[in-house]
């Protein structure tokens, strides 16, 4: 039997800054494939070679897709946290509530944690698609879990139902 679902939360990279710098990048280079390939126009904006040209509109064309799907899914249920990082993480990260010693919501950097999606640092493991709220995990092998969040008070809020220690 499966244990009921507390919290669940899923959040996609979008960012204005990411999609304003992406998409165009790509437009004109799927225009310019277009033009020059099959048009026979060669495209001056970026001279390049027409195998390029398509293998770099594929590449971006990937790249948008990936941003567009990749999502992370963060589930409470009874037992513990289950983190699911779609199209990067091929196994669901579980965290026993057994294994937690504290936690805590946090303001922190991304950059110093490694940067966006799932990194390794200095401050542990981070868990992270957008925004600079978290919940922090310290266990109880030492190690540190940021996972990051929208709404860190529904998060601690929903850990705090289960009475886990803290």
């Amino acid at each position: 039997m499966e244990s009921e679902i507390i919290y669940i939360e899923n959040q996609r990279f979008r960012s204005e800054w990411l999609w304003g710098v992406l998409l165009p990048t790509t437009s004109i280079f799927v225009y310019g494939a277009i033009r020059q390939v099959i048009s026979g126009i060669p495209f001056d904006l970026v001279q390049m070679d027409d195998y390029l040209l398509v293998l770099t509109s594929v590449f971006l064309l990937g790249l948008v897709f990936l941003f567009y799907k990749m999502e992370l899914e963060t589930v409470i249920k009874e037992d513990g946290i289950y983190l699911n990082f779609w199209l990067i993480q091929s196994d669901v990260k579980f965290i026993p509530f057994s294994e937690i010693c504290t936690y805590k919501a946090i303001t922190y950097n991304p950059m110093e944690n490694g940067g966006r999606g799932i990194t390794k640092s200095k401050n542990g493991q981070t868990f992270s698609i957008s925004g600079v709220k978290g919940i922090a995990l310290h266990l109880l092998d030492g190690s540190n879990v940021i996972i990051g969040t929208q709404d860190p008070e529904d998060f601690i809020r929903s850990l705090n139902k289960l009475r886990i220690h803290n």
